[in-house]
């Protein structure tokens, strides 16, 4: 999409990965992933005060801070992964960082944004 494309083409005899992306991809993510955790929130009769903590992805500065704003909430209060450029596992690897596990009966809104630009929700809560 406008936000962020990835390519493989063949140069030199080798297939090479290309990534473009645009300047308001991380505002553009950040849109998405607020407006996901606010549906996820409302299905579930919660609100972000009723949220111990907001695990993020992806894992970039910029994200974080927007998505931040975009929920009214402290920069602090968002685990990101430390590695900016980590995908797949960013999201345990951004808990485990914060917490190194979840203690029980604390409620964990995820948040994951990616390109197209698509975002999803979810709450996690760990059982006593």
């Amino acid at each position: 999409g406008e936000s962020f494309c990835a390519t493989v083409g063949l140069e030199d005899s080798r297939n090479v990965l290309r990534f473009r992306e645009s300047e308001s991809r991380d505002e553009r993510f950040a849109a998405a992933g607020a407006q996901a955790a606010r549906e996820c929130l409302k299905a579930s009769s919660l609100g972000l005060a009723d949220v111990d903590l907001i695990v993020a992805a992806p894992a970039r500065r910029k994200f974080r801070t927007a998505l931040a704003e975009h929920l009214g909430v402290p920069v602090p209060r968002i685990a990101v992964a430390d590695d900016e450029r980590m995908h797949t596992a960013s999201l345990v690897a951004a808990l485990d960082r914060r917490t190194g596990g979840i203690p029980a009966g604390n409620r964990v809104l995820i948040i994951a944004v990616g390109a197209g630009v698509t975002a999803g929700a979810a709450l996690y809560s760990e059982q006593p």
